[in-house]
């Protein structure tokens, strides 16, 4: 039972990392990369059509870790 209430609280810290690190780079390919242009990941025309799709990917991820943790 011990070991079960530690899991708990070390799945809510891992919870908030994945959050916090996925939430941070959604916003950073949407702001940095997309609205200032600023640096992408490579040069190529591609790049406005990986770089908005990998932070959907990324807003994906950050709310299924919210909703995993409200929900526990």
């Amino acid at each position: 039972m011990v070991y079960s209430i530690r899991m708990t609280k070390h799945n809510q810290f891992y919870r908030g990392i994945l959050f916090a690190l996925t939430a941070g780079l959604a916003l950073d390919f949407l702001l940095v990369h997309q609205l200032f242009n600023h640096h992408h990941l490579y040069d190529g025309p591609s790049v406005n059509i990986v770089e908005p799709a990998l932070a959907v990917v990324f807003i994906i991820i950050a709310v299924i870790a919210l909703r995993r943790e409200f929900k526990s």
